[in-house]
């Protein structure tokens, strides 16, 4: 699996997919809440049942994983949080992420798109 910051793609074989990184840009994630994508090789762990979040800053999202969360493991990652995870908004054009730079530092896909890395 390979993640394009620059592009905004994961590439895995053949299949390219567009996802959404840092709304803060391509630089490298250093240090605990700066909400930038991590860089580097990484573990991905088992799907979470994380849905969303309710966080004073950012708001109540229940669902704004669309069900779909897999923890990275290794390198800037290490227990800081950053997953891949699917979306409730890439339907909404108000809000559409997919492709931009729309995240705190996660990963996030067209859940169609997570489900055929499953």
């Amino acid at each position: 699996m390979l993640i394009n910051k620059t592009s905004r793609t994961l590439s895995v074989g053949d299949k390219v997919f567009k996802v959404s990184i840092s709304k803060k840009g391509i630089e490298n994630s250093s240090k605990k809440g700066d909400n930038l994508t991590p860089e580097g090789e990484f573990t991905l762990g088992k799907r979470e049942t994380k849905g969303g979040y309710n966080d004073p800053e950012y708001g109540n999202r229940p669902n704004a994983y669309g069900g779909r969360f897999y923890r990275l493991s290794g390198g800037s990652a290490e227990g800081r949080g950053f997953g891949i995870h699917g979306s409730d908004q890439y339907n909404d054009p108000d809000n559409y992420q997919i492709g931009k730079y729309g995240t705190h530092g996660c990963i996030a896909m067209k859940n169609s798109d997570l489900d055929e890395l499953e």
